[in-house]
C-alpha cells in the first residue's frame, strides 16, 4: 500500500471519529456519491413530431468509462449516471442531485428523410434535481424507499442526419427501495458508489429494484443499478487525494449541520 493510500485511510478515520463525537450514527448517513444505471426494456420517449419523430422505444449505449474526478474508470454496462451532491441524514432527508451522464439510442432505425438511421440521445445540461431518502437508520432487506426528480436538457441526433436539436425534460419516480449493500454483479467502484466512507458500506446507497422515472404522457426511463464490471481499476493516487478532499468537506458539512440541528 502506497504512502498516499495510508494517509488517505488515516484522514478518513480521523473524520469518522469527529462525526461520532458529534453524536451521529454511522448507518443513518448517506454520503455523497454516484448512482450508475443500465437502461432496461420499457424505456421510451414520445418526441411528438420533433424532427419528424414519434414515440420511440429506447435502449442504453454503454458509456464505457467515466471520469469521477480521479481519471477515467470502467463503468461496464452503465449508460446513465446520477450524482448525489450532499449527505443525507435524519432531519436532512432531501438532498441535491444531478444527472451527469446519459447515453441512449432508438431500439429500431427510423427514416426522417435521409434513409434508415438510429436516433441518439445524450445529456446536454443538468438543470436541477432532488432526492428524498426515507428509512435512514433502518435495517432489514430494504432500509427504505426513495423519491427523485431530475430536470435536464438532452441532445437529439441521427446516426446519419447528425444533430437534430435539444429538448428539456423533467422525470420523476417514487417509492423505489434502497439499502446499503449492492446487489451481486453491480459495478462497485471504491469512493464512487462503494465504501464511500473509505472502509465499509454503512454510508452507501444502492437501489434494490429497477427505477422507473416518468415524464407523464411523454416517456418512461426504466433503469437498474448496472451489470457486472470486470476488473474495475483502482483510482490513481492523485485521484484518491481529490476524492478524499471532497469526502472530507462533505463529512465536515454533515457534522456542522447535525450540530446546528441539535442546538
Amino acid at each position: 500500500m502506497s504512502s498516499v493510500h495510508v494517509r488517505f485511510r488515516v484522514l478518513l478515520a480521523s473524520i469518522s471519529l469527529l462525526l461520532c463525537a458529534g453524536g451521529s450514527q454511522a448507518a443513518d448517513t448517506i454520503l455523497p456519491g454516484y448512482d450508475l444505471f443500465t437502461t432496461q426494456a420499457g424505456t421510451h420517449y414520445d418526441f411528438q413530431g420533433f424532427a419528424g419523430l414519434g414515440d420511440l422505444a429506447l435502449d442504453g449505449v454503454p458509456l464505457g468509462t467515466f471520469d469521477f474526478g480521479g481519471g477515467p474508470v470502467n463503468t461496464g454496462s452503465a449508460d446513465t449516471i446520477v450524482q448525489r451532491l450532499t449527505p443525507a441524514f435524519p432531519g436532512n432527508e432531501t438532498i441535491s442531485v444531478q444527472m451527469v451522464a446519459l447515453s441512449l439510442q432508438s431500439v429500431d432505425p427510423v427514416d426522417i428523410g435521409n434513409g434508415p438511421e438510429f436516433i441518439l440521445i445524450d445529456l446536454s445540461f443538468p438543470h436541477w434535481g432532488q432526492m428524498t431518502i426515507n428509512g435512514l437508520g433502518s435495517e432489514g432487506g430494504a432500509h427504505g424507499t426513495f423519491d427523485s426528480v431530475n430536470s435536464f436538457d438532452f441532445l437529439v441526433s441521427g446516426s446519419v442526419s447528425g444533430f437534430l436539436g435539444s429538448i428539456t425534460t423533467t422525470i420523476t419516480q417514487t417509492g423505489t427501495q434502497w439499502r446499503h449493500a449492492p446487489n451481486a454483479g453491480e459495478p462497485q467502484i471504491p469512493l464512487v458508489n462503494f465504501e464511500l466512507n473509505g472502509s465499509d458500506i454503512l454510508n452507501d446507497f444502492w437501489p434494490i429494484e429497477p427505477v422507473e422515472e416518468e415524464h407523464p404522457g411523454i416517456g418512461v426511463h426504466v433503469a437498474s443499478a448496472g451489470e457486472s464490471v470486470a476488473n474495475v481499476p483502482a483510482v490513481s493516487d492523485a485521484g484518491l487525494v481529490m476524492l478524499a478532499a471532497s469526502l472530507s468537506v462533505s463529512m465536515i458539512w454533515t457534522l456542522r449541520r447535525r450540530r446546528e440541528t441539535a442546538l
